[in-house]
């Protein structure tokens, strides 16, 4: 009887040590990690000049062991620290960036047809303050910057737009904006694109997402918020094919920005605070 006993403490011990070394991945099975190579990324998007908010982010993705960094777009515009924000990641080599509209204002200017009129105004008076914050500024290459990008890490194929295409080449290349889409909705935004993962940003709306075999990911507004927190993700990528996608909501002094504001005094400051910042 004795020896039963010993049997079923030691079937229940290796049954303990198991799920202990056991990791739940985001593609949904399970894996001893410690014999598992990796890659981690992390991702933001929609910083909107946002200086103090990135530097928490960036001391995020440091901890965490992030090798690599994706920015979906959306560095400049709508907050205080164009230049400076530019300045501070200049300093990391391996930040990937895809052009969002803003950038693309920078370059030709605000789209009369996306605005009322006196959101138009308020938009323009703005990017261009900020196009002088940048002017002649080294690192400023927005026009050499994709669009979109395909990268494949371990045979997991990723996409990263800052919101989806239109097929024709056009100085605003953007589709309609959809605030909150619906499953059925993101499927066709994205129909066409062959990726396991679709990373996009540009509503602020942090989601993560499976629709058939694809993982849709927005990792929601690094820059804009109404409180002191604000968004990103970290996408861990195994050798295995497995995938581990983390949400983070990041403290930072928010006061810095209206500080920034009422220090700079940007064209169109307070219109920009009210809508984006104390909504």
């Amino acid at each position: 009887m004795k020896s039963y006993k010993i049997v079923f403490v030691l079937v229940i011990f290796c049954f303990l040590i198991m799920v202990t070394n056991a990791e739940s991945f985001g593609s949904g099975s399970q894996v001893n990690l410690s014999q598992v190579n990796y890659i981690k990324i992390g991702i933001f998007s929609d910083l909107h000049a946002n200086l103090p908010a990135i530097k928490a982010i960036m001391e995020k993705f440091t901890s965490e062991g992030c090798s690599e960094i994706y920015c979906l777009g959306d560095i400049i515009d709508i907050g205080p620290y164009p230049r400076e924000t530019l300045k501070y990641l200049s300093q990391y080599n391996n930040i990937v960036y895809i052009n969002g509209n803003h950038e693309l204002y920078n370059l030709n200017g605000v789209p009369k047809e996306l605005y009322g009129k006196y959101e138009y105004i308020a938009m323009s008076l703005h990017s261009d303050w900020t196009r002088t914050q940048l002017k002649n500024f080294p690192t400023q290459t927005f026009s050499t910057q994709p669009t979109e990008l395909y990268v494949q890490l371990y045979g997991t194929k990723l996409y990263f737009v800052h919101w989806p295409l239109l097929n024709s080449c056009e100085q605003y290349p953007y589709k309609k904006v959809i605030k909150t889409p619906t499953s059925q909705q993101l499927s066709s935004l994205f129909d066409g694109v062959d990726a396991d993962i679709i990373f996009y940003g540009h509503n602020h709306q942090a989601l993560v997402k499976k629709i058939d075999n694809v993982t849709y990911v927005n990792p929601g507004s690094a820059g804009v918020s109404n409180n002191s927190k604000v968004s990103c993700c970290i996408v861990t990528v195994y050798e295995n094919g497995k995938y581990e996608i983390q949400s983070y909501q990041v403290e930072y002094p928010r006061s810095e920005v209206l500080k920034g504001f009422m220090t700079k005094q940007p064209l169109g400051w307070r219109y920009i605070w009210d809508k984006y910042y104390t909504y």
